[in-house]
């Protein structure tokens, strides 16, 4: 061995000539060492290639310089010279593990794949069967791109020290480098059971596998049978969210969730349930999310997590248009626990109900002064008042709603433009025409900018147009209350009333009030038919053109596309200069391409 290693060292030294101080015709060692120590400071470690083979002439057992010289020849990239100077270190030394682990470092950078396996099972069947040294040979083996190579030593890992669910997340990575989806997913699985804080670096994964199409059928299989092994086992159980979670990405919401109720531990998962119930209201599945959170308040032990459930569960029954299931889910958490801090919360959702949906304004009105009783000062409590406003309005006590939307101005200084203008709308159903001009020109002139200021100026313009017409003001402002109210049919006569009697001014206002009126209670037939009246009986009204753009977003919400087109083209044809012209444009523009997107008009 000592031959072939003064010919390797001699082909190095015979490279590079280096001065060295000699003493008595030998160099020291100590002096080569310092040398050495010197240029590696300098972060010159290429040039101690000839120093460390002089000094292992000297010292050729010293295991430092062995391993110095190889890091030096490393920097050289010289892997022939290291493969060699290792090989020979380690047939004398078998049990030098990080010998072995150079050496296979260099079998591999020089695509000696097979002598490089057998020099690192060599280095792990001479030692301790330790993890670390499992994992030392694994980043060999990634670092220079060979995963397949990395798995087989993690795997076997795992068979030798009997740990199935060591090195999980260092598998996962591998298999997801080899295209291996089955065997990664369910490594990313033991790493969230190996370390639950890792949940959110799991599911992240798992989302961006499921981005691929073909990939989802085994992600969806492999996390249904790691489910099948660990259902019973409380650590476990944010794997059924994971799996929930997943089917949802899929698009099979239903199946989620019966994976995910499929877990028998009773509190974690009715936390999870919740969670579940978010994802799917995010991805717009409202039943299965409301399904969710009723689960979620069945399971729940915890006051708080089930009153906070239920009260999802109402609001996603509200938007599912299920308004009598929401209010009783209302009712339940009022009845229930009268003094729970999200007690009031639901009275309020109720009222609102009550108010708008539901026909009951009496009702309403009770519960909405139950909230504001209690020496609150909050937002709520701001709700509160402005919805008992509406309801004192739609009960015929104006005073009364005139007096909330006050109390509610000075509970809320930045909301006080709002309340100023409904107040304003009150006194002009009460026809008190010049204190509604008054009160729009304070706020106009205050904050002309408000994102109400528009709503406000067409107020004053129907306040301008009534001018000194008592019977005709007298009648709008009737139909106007009526609606409010819900008295339909005094409102019908009231409006008939001013359509055969009034001026043209009002006759036109009043065709464009009713025609929102009726498109805002989902009665699109009829609005339709009130601004085509509006339109062909009062060509040059102002309001002409937004009801051409009402009529067109109607008529292409009833899949009569060709004749959107043309409503939208007479629009543009008969008023070429108008605001609404550049929306106008564009909208023809789509409708010509076969774009499919609905025509944005507020009338």
């Amino acid at each position: 061995m000592r031959c072939r290693w003064v010919t390797i060292m001699l082909s190095i030294v015979g490279m590079v000539a280096v001065p060295v101080m000699r003493a008595e015709g030998a160099e020291p060692a100590a002096q080569l060492r310092d040398q050495i120590e010197r240029l590696e400071r300098a972060g010159r470690r290429s040039a101690t290639v000839p120093l460390y083979a002089r000094l292992l002439q000297l010292a050729p057992d010293d295991s430092v310089a062995v391993h110095g010289y190889a890091g030096a020849l490393r920097e050289q990239q010289r892997y022939d010279l290291i493969a060699d100077l290792m090989t020979d270190w380690t047939r004398q030394r078998p049990h030098d593990f990080q010998a072995h682990v150079v050496l296979g470092n260099a079998l591999l950078r020089l695509n000696r794949l097979q002598k490089a396996m057998d020099t690192f099972q060599k280095a792990l069947d001479h030692g301790p069967p330790l993890a670390a040294r499992f994992r030392v040979v694994a980043d060999q083996y990634r670092a220079a791109g060979y995963h397949r190579e990395a798995i087989h030593f993690l795997e076997q890992s795992r068979e030798v020290l009997s740990q199935p669910r060591l090195f999980a997340w260092e598998l996962a990575q591998a298999y997801l480098r080899t295209g291996a989806t089955g065997p990664a997913v369910e490594a990313l699985a033991h790493t969230y059971l190996s370390h639950p804080d890792r949940y959110p670096l799991v599911h992240t994964r798992i989302l961006e596998l499921l981005r691929h199409e073909d990939a989802i059928p085994e992600v969806l299989q492999t996390l249904d049978h790691v489910l099948e092994r660990y259902e019973d086992d409380p650590a476990a159980a944010r794997l059924g969210l994971l799996a929930a979670i997943s089917w949802l990405e899929a698009g099979r919401p239903e199946a989620g969730l019966e994976r995910l109720t499929r877990m028998a531990v009773r509190s974690e998962v009715a936390a999870l349930l919740c969670n579940y119930a978010a994802h799917c209201a995010e991805k717009g599945h409202r039943a299965v999310a409301a399904q969710s959170y009723g689960l979620c308040a069945e399971r729940s032990d915890d006051t708080d997590q089930r009153h906070r459930a239920v009260l999802e569960q109402a609001g996603l029954f509200e938007q599912l248009g299920e308004p009598h299931s929401a209010a009783d889910l209302y009712r339940q958490l009022v009845r229930d626990r009268p003094d729970h801090p999200l007690t009031r919360q639901a009275q309020v959702h109720l009222a609102r109900l009550q108010l708008y949906e539901l026909g009951d304004a009496a009702a309403a009105r009770d519960m909405l002064q139950e909230v504001v009783d209690r020496e609150d000062e909050d937002r709520l409590v701001l709700l509160a008042r402005e919805l008992l406003a509406e309801a004192s309005l739609r009960q015929n006590d104006l005073e009364a709603a005139v007096m909330h939307l006050d109390q509610a101005a000075v509970m809320a200084p930045d909301t006080a433009f709002a309340s100023h203008f409904r107040r304003a709308e009150i006194y002009l159903l009460l026809g008190r025409i010049d204190s509604t001009s008054r009160q729009l020109e304070e706020l106009l002139t205050r904050n002309p900018g408000h994102a109400l200021a528009n709503d406000a100026l067409e107020l004053l313009w129907l306040c301008d147009t009534l001018g000194n017409q008592a019977e005709a003001t007298e009648r709008y402002t009737a139909a106007l209350l009526a609606d409010r109210q819900g008295r339909t049919e005094q409102a019908k006569l009231d409006w008939q009333w001013l359509e055969a009697n009034a001026s043209p001014q009002v006759r036109q206002m009043a065709l464009f009030h009713r025609a929102r009126t009726h498109l805002e209670q989902a009665d699109p037939a009829t609005a339709r038919e009130l601004f085509s009246r509006l339109v062909e009986e009062h060509p040059r009204s102002p309001y002409r053109v937004p009801a051409q753009l009402a009529v067109a977003a109607l008529l292409e919400q009833a899949d009569d596309t060709a004749a959107a087109l043309k409503e939208l083209e007479n629009a543009l044809l008969t008023a070429p200069e108008h605001a609404h012209a550049p929306e106008i444009r564009l909208s023809i523009q789509r409708l010509r391409e076969g774009r499919n997107t609905p025509i944005q008009s507020r009338p």
